[in-house]
């Protein structure tokens, strides 16, 4: 009768101190890339700051990094006109380079805008180092409204800008 008590409370302690379920060990065996933890720094940044609705992610299609964001009021969101959407998209790729020590489409002097978003704390190996120096060249600020998106590379001037109806 002991034996049968041991063997069902091995088999009960084993249920409640168990192993994860499938999903959760996948997501506990999946390491968190350089460029997942910048994306993530860099979209937390922005939120902190004010900006809304700030979505970072890598097109592998285009190898181009997007800061997508929007700040402002539902109103100038909305508008059906280009010159207040073009006005919208200034604002916010001003505000997004004054985040990232951007001035006339290049980095600050002595300031590498990106680095210390895609490296990591405390270390860091030349390869990491010279591949977050790079980045900065695939980055591209985009400010999407209802009917109208804006992009622009973040170091650089122009933008352009589509309308989405």
């Amino acid at each position: 009768m002991r034996i049968l008590a041991i063997i069902l409370f091995i088999g009960l302690a084993s249920k409640v101190l168990g192993e994860p379920s499938r999903d959760v060990r996948t997501l506990i065996d999946t390491p968190v890339s350089m460029l997942d933890w910048g994306l993530h720094q860099m979209r937390h940044k922005l939120e902190r700051e004010g900006f809304y609705n700030v979505h970072s992610f890598y097109d592998w299609d285009e190898n181009k990094i997007f800061i997508d964001t929007s700040k402002g009021q539902y109103e100038v969101l909305s508008t059906d006109s280009i010159e207040e959407a073009q006005a919208h998209c200034q604002n916010i790729f001003a505000e997004l380079d004054f985040s990232f020590m951007i001035h006339d489409g290049k980095p600050w002097p002595n300031s590498l805008p990106f680095v210390a978003y895609f490296t990591p704390s405390g270390w860091t190996a030349p390869a990491i180092e010279n591949a977050a120096k790079d980045i900065g060249n695939k980055i591209y600020w985009r400010s999407s409204l209802l009917n109208f998106r804006c992009e622009r590379k973040a170091f650089g001037k122009n933008f352009t800008i589509t309308q989405l109806n």
